[in-house]
């Protein structure tokens, strides 16, 4: 899970709200902050913009699940 998501709700921002900012799908938004889903470069300029943030902190992981063996 990024950082983004913890940015996200601390603004009161709901992923439809982001997503209607940033111009990218509520679905595709919500794997990204899953991390399902790599974001393009693009979105991570376009979501980090929003939030009102640089990529780097946006999409810093907060930590990574385990595949299990």
């Amino acid at each position: 899970m990024y950082q983004v998501v913890q940015i996200r709700k601390k603004d009161g921002l709901s992923q439809s709200g982001l997503a209607a900012i940033t111009g990218i799908s509520r679905s595709a938004l919500n794997e990204v902050e899953r991390s399902k889903r790599a974001p393009y470069p693009g979105w991570q300029q376009r979501i980090a913009e929003a939030l009102g943030t640089c990529r780097e902190v946006a999409f810093q992981e907060l930590y990574r699940t385990q595949e299990p063996v």
